[in-house]
């Protein structure tokens, strides 16, 4: 959100998205929505945290044409008459635990239930579209960035040969402390922008040399947007990185044997948030 909120601000948002009931596409025909809050005391906002499930489920279009697989043809009328399938049921039913840090305004999600997985930038893009429908409104504009791998920016900037770099750079959140931000939030609002944007290409058979001020911007884009590079590697082949590409994945096992699914999350999440960011929303 771009204006300073409160944890609780953050509380009520997801709050709210639970309670409007609304789904939305991740990617084809399959969508995505808040299903299931937990009112237990150590995942709730009280802890300092939201949690809950995601489902996912795949949307059939009833009304789109039909195969007959026994005359390897489009079905007839009369044949997709006899299908029906309540409006409120929907297939391909799947959940995944998600918990929210009020105070870095991070979420975790499970991204693999059984034999099923949720993709990050599915999940993100799935959110973005839930955020910006009218039941939110009174929250917007809410920007959604998977967060990146915490060495994809380092990684752009050892690139041996580097021809192109491009920054994006969303409305940083303001509640988050740390000086850099504060700076490039007040720059945007300055302009009465949303968002800045900055391409680099390197001179004819050069390398970018990118300065402390374009290497500080990137890492806060990786963040708060996105940041794509592109040239040539050591082999002299041609190479890109995208932040978009390298999302922050965590693989760790689980044993039911030795603790439940979200108590499970709850701890995680707060070992990766301790490691990556302070309580105070800084890195």
């Amino acid at each position: 959100m771009h204006a300073p909120h409160s944890e609780a601000r953050y509380s009520e948002l997801i709050k709210a998205l639970f309670a409007a009931k609304n789904s939305a596409a991740t990617r084809g025909t399959s969508k995505m929505m808040i299903g299931r809050l937990y009112s237990r005391p150590e995942a709730s906002a009280e802890s300092g945290m939201v949690s809950g499930e995601i489902y996912t489920f795949f949307d059939l279009d009833t009304k789109s044409p039909w195969l007959n697989t026994e005359r390897s043809e489009e079905a007839l009328e009369n044949e997709v008459k006899e299908v029906f399938i309540p409006e409120n049921l929907k297939p391909h039913f799947s959940k995944f635990v998600f918990v929210f840090i009020l105070s870095t305004h991070r979420m975790y999600i499970q991204l693999k239930s059984g034999r099923r997985s949720l993709g990050i930038q599915a999940a993100a893009a799935g959110f973005s579209r839930l955020l910006a429908m009218p039941e939110l409104e009174d929250y917007a504009p809410v920007d959604v960035t998977a967060e990146p791998s915490k060495d994809v920016v380092d990684r752009i900037f050892d690139m041996p040969f580097l021809r192109r770099l491009h920054i994006e750079l969303l409305r940083p959140n303001p509640d988050d402390g740390h000086r850099d931000e504060r700076r490039l939030l007040a720059r945007l609002e300055s302009v009465s922008a949303s968002k800045m944007s900055e391409d680099w290409i390197s001179e004819k058979e050069t390398s970018l040399r990118p300065d402390d001020e374009t290497k500080m911007l990137a890492q806060i884009a990786a963040s708060n947007g996105f940041v794509e590079a592109s040239g040539r590697d050591l082999n002299n082949a041609p190479t890109s990185i995208s932040t978009r590409e390298s999302p922050l994945i965590e693989k760790v096992l689980f044993n039911p044997r030795e603790s439940s699914l979200i108590a499970f999350m709850i701890e995680q999440a707060r070992r990766i948030n301790s490691v990556f960011w302070r309580e105070d929303g800084q890195e």
